[in-house]
């Protein structure tokens, strides 16, 4: 009889602690393109299971997503969609005001949809 290739379903019990922090089981990643200091996608589906995805924030080089990215980011400067800054400070000071503006909207949304 032939072995099973492939990934094998694992099912765990975690725990969650403070602040929704979850340690993911090493058996449940094995195999997994998942390392420490790497970046997961979750959704909640709308059957309300959690699904976790490894995600790549910036695009490889030389794959559609990264050209796609390259011509957008092309187009945003054709049409002048971009923001010049006199120095790190000024970059420093305009990023803390876009989260701050972020995180009020969030807020407001949280508080309308409840």
């Amino acid at each position: 009889m032939k072995a099973a290739t492939g990934p094998v379903p694992v099912k765990k019990i975690i725990r969650v602690r403070d602040k929704n922090q979850i340690t993911l089981p090493a058996v449940a990643i094995a195999g997994l393109p998942i390392h420490p200091g790497d970046f997961i996608e979750l959704t909640r589906t709308a059957d309300g299971l959690l699904e976790i995805r490894p995600i790549c924030l910036v695009p490889l080089a030389n794959t559609p997503e990264a050209e796609a990215s390259i011509r957008e980011a092309e187009h945003d400067m054709e049409q002048g969609n971009y923001t010049t800054f006199s120095s790190a400070r000024e970059y420093a000071d305009e990023l803390k005001r876009r989260r701050k503006k972020r995180k009020e909207k969030v807020a407001h949304v949280a508080v309308h949809a409840g």
